[in-house]
């Protein structure tokens, strides 16, 4: 497996855990009820330091948590006081646990490092296999069948769609600041006025 890019960073992990938007977000609440309606077998994917996994934990529920970082699963790993948690290293577009889950999250941001369609694709159909017959992404419980790998899937491409639409704007936005950088830089050396972006 290749290296996190968040190993190469020293301490990234108190780095993280000490972001105070990070440490703010309300959706721990969120993720610990589902949590509990799954009432099986969970798992994590970028569980990280633990910003969701440990509340999970601590309220009694068994979870396994993968990460590609080295790092931040040793940070995890050092905030456990004895929950029945399971942290391994693994490649988000492709790991294959042996077990099947009830509840499968990827919380916050988790979607935006997979930034080709081929490495989207890729995680959705690992996640699927992973995914137990009844199980679900989450999301508020209807009356009715459970949900099929097909229509879980197709939720979780949902996600994956907002991810890419949001990278898709990032990338715009990056290349029109690099075009105005680059359109000033030139503006500059040959006399011409600066370009002002609004």
């Amino acid at each position: 497996m290749a290296a996190s890019s968040y190993d190469a960073i020293p301490d990234f992990g108190l780095l993280y855990d000490s972001v105070p938007l990070y440490a703010a977000r309300q959706d721990v609440a969120f993720y610990v009820e589902e949590a509990k309606a799954a009432r099986g077998t969970l798992l994590e994917v970028g569980c990280g330091t633990g910003r969701i996994l440990l509340p999970i934990a601590r309220a009694g529920i068994p979870i396994t948590g993968i990460d590609g970082s080295k790092q931040m699963l040793e940070r995890c790993r050092a905030k456990l006081q004895g929950e029945r948690v399971e942290l391994v290293q693994h490649d988000m577009r492709d790991f294959d646990l042996g077990a099947k889950f009830d509840l499968i999250i990827a919380p916050f941001r988790v979607i935006q490092h997979l930034a080709t369609l081929d490495d989207q694709l890729r995680f959705l159909e690992t996640v699927v296999r992973h995914l137990a017959p009844g199980g679900r992404p989450p999301g508020p419980e209807e009356d009715g069948p459970e949900p099929s790998g097909r229509d879980v899937l197709g939720a979780l491409g949902v996600l994956v769609s907002s991810a890419i639409i949001f990278l898709f704007l990032s990338n715009i936005a990056y290349a029109l600041a690099a075009s105005v950088a680059a359109a000033g830089a030139a503006a500059g050396s040959t006399g011409a006025g600066a370009v002002a972006a609004g």
